[in-house]
């Protein structure tokens, strides 16, 4: 499910019809019993304001509504929650970290084994950030002038997004972005089978046909976008210019990155720069078996 599709589900919740007749009939009932019911009409009209700022809240706040999608027990995809969240602060970098992990497998060690995987990963992305940062300062003090501005300290967000969750599969993307002189992002896409804890891959979700299936859907996103998007670029081995021959695109990688979305579908993703120029993003292409 989207995060528009998560809009529109809250928007369209309304506010219970019979709430409004018990707050009225336990208010209509206070002069008979007022010393016992004082409480209880408190009660009720506590609970008829929480839920209408619940109501306002998922209604007015894309944020809000998009964060229960992440919350455990919410719907059969809240499988992934926040596990951590910190920031820190130096006089190299502000960080910002989401760590995620994964509740609800059923098995518990399969289930620390996956929560295991994703820590190592966030930490190592931590150390990535704190050397990228710390070199960043070193290279400024080496090289600053008497008139040069202060430190631009590096930003970095280390966090998650959930993809894809059925009782079976899980997909989520966990991201590294940094910014400081120029941007930076990283992705990486887990895709794992909540049975074995195994990643699965295309050909296990596309079958043995899967190279050919994920190349006509890339040629064939391609086309569309640019027929499109007068503004769309995509290398090619047909243009004049000699650079755009080594990375246009031929056919996707073994490892090629991907995740499931909503759908159930397999989604391929290119690096930034890596079959576009810059101003593309990461490209990404659906795959549909035939």
């Amino acid at each position: 499910m989207t995060k528009e599709q998560l809009k529109q589900l809250h928007q369209s919740i309304p506010l219970p019809p019979e709430l409004a007749g018990l707050v009225a009939e336990t208010i209509a009932a206070a002069p008979f019993r007022q010393r016992r019911r004082s409480g209880w009409k408190k009660t009720i009209a506590a609970f008829a304001a929480c839920l209408c700022l619940f109501a306002l809240s998922v209604n007015l706040s894309p944020a809000f509504a998009a964060s229960l999608y992440e919350l455990p027990l919410v719907g059969d995809v809240a499988m992934l929650f926040t596990f951590r969240e910190t920031r820190q602060t130096d006089e190299a970098k502000n960080v910002v970290i989401r760590a995620p992990a994964l509740r609800g497998v059923g098995d518990t060690a399969l289930e620390q084994q996956i929560n295991d995987r994703i820590a190592e990963r966030i930490d190592l992305l931590q150390q990535q950030g704190d050397q990228m940062a710390q070199d960043y300062l070193e290279a400024y003090n080496a090289t600053k002038g008497e008139n040069d501005p202060a430190f631009w300290k590096v930003e970095i967000n280390i966090g998650y997004q959930m993809k894809y969750s059925s009782p079976e599969t899980i997909s989520f993307e966990l991201y590294f972005a940094t910014s400081a002189a120029s941007s930076f992002e990283q992705q990486y896409f887990y895709n794992i089978d909540l049975h074995t804890g195994r990643d699965l891959t295309l050909e296990d979700l596309l079958g043995p046909d899967y190279l050919s299936l994920c190349n006509q859907a890339v040629e064939e996103g391609m086309a569309r976008r640019l027929a499109q998007d007068p503004n769309a670029f995509y290398y090619s081995l047909e243009d004049d210019i000699l650079e755009d021959d080594e990375f246009a695109f031929r056919s996707i990688r073994p490892d090629q990155p991907f995740y499931i979305n909503h759908a159930g579908n397999p989604v391929i993703v290119f690096e930034k720069y890596e079959i576009a120029p810059g101003y593309m993003g990461a490209p990404e292409f659906e795959v549909r078996a035939q």
